[in-house]
Formats: structure tokens, sequence, C-alpha cells
């Protein structure tokens, strides 16, 4: 879409959207008590209610940009649902760290980008493709991490 010089910016909503519905999950299965599952299930609420807010007030305006306000509040509260997480694993057994700390390092970086994006499109092409070029590195940090915790939970000699 980009060769064709098309705006394909609006399939970023499907993309945090999407993280966001599939985090919240996996971190409601991740919460042994009662009051944190809640948590996660009034934040996915508040998250969805607003953006659902947000759209229908102002579709037009802000479908062909980034939505900043949505960077922010998805990865706010899937960063809070991770330090929730971290929490727990004071306590518990520690689940999934490596994944948890991949959210979290992924996440708070890449939302930074992602809230400069705006800015990003109208300034140079070299400026522009250094900070995507930065955020894959992340991303790739983020897969390692949890690449590191699959190996970690299901050993070579268990798969056999």
């Amino acid at each position: 879409m980009a060769r064709l010089k098309m705006n394909n910016i609006y399939i970023s909503h499907v993309y945090f959207i999407y993280q966001f519905l599939s985090l919240s999950y996996f971190y409601f299965l991740l919460m042994k008590d009662q009051m944190q599952k809640r948590i996660v299930l009034i934040g996915t609420g508040i998250v969805l209610l607003s953006l659902i807010i947000q759209y229908s007030l102002n579709f037009n305006g802000i479908f062909y940009q980034f939505n900043l306000f949505e960077v922010f509040i998805t990865s706010f509260f899937l960063i809070l649902f991770a330090v929730l997480h971290y929490y727990n694993m004071l306590s518990h057994q520690k689940q999934v760290m490596y994944i948890n700390t991949g959210v979290i390092v992924y996440l708070m970086s890449s939302s930074l980008l992602f809230i400069g994006g705006n800015l990003v499109i109208s300034s140079s092409t070299e400026i522009t493709k250094w900070i995507w070029i930065i955020n894959a590195a992340i991303y790739l940090i983020y897969q390692l991490l949890i690449f590191v915790e699959w190996k970690q939970t299901y050993p070579a000699k268990n798969l056999r």
C-alpha cells in the first residue's frame, strides 16, 4: 500500500485493539485472585468503552492517522496488568517472567514511537526509517524473550 502511495495507517487500529484484547485475556488467565481478574475485566471494559466513544465522536478525524489516545490507553492498561503480574510473582511462582518483561519493554518503548507517529510521518524519510528500524529491533527483543520463555517451559527432552 505504501508503494502505491495509499494510506495504511488505519491498519494500526486493528493491531492495537487486537494486541490489547489478546494480552488482556492472557493476563486475565494468569491472575489467580478474583479481585485482580475483576481489575483486568474492568480495565478492558474502560479501554473498549473509551475507544468506542472516541471513534463514534470523531471517526473520520482519527481513522487515517495514528490515534494517540488509543496507543496510550491500550499500552497503559497492558503495562498496568504486567506490573500487577510482577507483584504476584513476588509471592508466587515466577510464571512467564520473560514474556511479562518483554511486554513491558516492548510496550513502553514502542508506545513512545507510536505516540510520536504523527510527527514522524511529516519528518524526513531518513528519520522515519531509523525510528521504524528501532521499533523492529525492540519487537525482535520481545520475540526473543518469548522464545527464551518457551525454551525454559518446554525443554527439548520433554517434546520427544
